[in-house]
């Protein structure tokens, strides 16, 4: 996801002419949409290792108006559109609320699972359907957003990052179920990549969230300054 920004930042906020791939069909409808999948099949797998759910919903909402409201200022400031209403971090705190809410209401795993494969694929094939059927991309309201309704809609200004709950919620909730089952007591029985050369990537994982909210801005810092000084 950070190449992904990287690409982005310097061919579309930099515009310089680099990373040409990134507009090909192989990148954008094969390759980023399985990169979006894994992501989001991972994160709900993760909920099994997390010590407190409830705490990780609070910090990630907390980013999310963050992004929203930092987008919305500089957009106002610069008079371009930067702006980002609803994006990876607001779907996924989304997802695991909903997840919380199912496990508060539903006790029984099999009860859980089912009320999860069922939202799953309703996500992931019914809703995108009558979203297509009706044409709720362009006349749905800018309110449902989150939710992969009305972003072509003329009276939503463009958005630099759009990542609606649907379909992609549905692999989060796949993935929740594959953690209740593959992880049921919340470990692994045998922790790999232990050694010292692995240890960025576990930092990264380790703090994925923080490293998710402040890896764009310091990427256009980067960018700001290798363009200032050596172009």
């Amino acid at each position: 996801m950070i190449w992904h920004h990287l690409m982005y930042d310097v061919r579309y906020i930099f515009q310089y002419d680099a990373f040409e791939f990134f507009e090909s069909s192989i990148f954008q409808k094969i390759i980023h949409p399985l990169l979006l999948i894994g992501l989001f099949m991972m994160s709900g797998i993760s909920q099994s290792f997390s010590k407190n759910n409830y705490k990780r919903l609070k910090k990630m909402i907390i980013i999310a108006l963050g992004i929203t409201l930092i987008s919305v200022a500089v957009s106002i400031v610069f008079q371009k559109s930067f702006f980002v209403f609803w994006q990876i971090i607001h779907s996924l705190a989304f997802c695991i609320a909903v997840t919380l809410i199912i496990e508060k209401i539903f006790t029984t795993k099999n009860t859980q699972f089912i009320v999860l494969l069922i939202l799953a694929l309703l996500i992931i094939f019914v809703i995108p359907f009558v979203i297509e059927k009706f044409r709720l991309v362009q006349h749905g309201s800018f309110l449902l957003l989150p939710f992969g309704i009305g972003y072509r809609n003329p009276k939503v200004p463009p958005m630099i990052d759009y990542i609606p709950v649907v379909p992609l919620g549905g692999f989060f909730f796949i993935g929740v179920m594959l953690g209740k089952i593959l992880y049921p007591n919340g470990k692994i029985s045998q922790e790999r990549f232990t050694g010292k050369i692995w240890y960025p990537l576990r930092f990264l994982g380790k703090y994925s969230l923080w490293v998710y909210a402040l890896h764009q801005p310091i990427l256009i810092f980067l960018i700001w300054v290798y363009g200032n000084v050596f172009l």
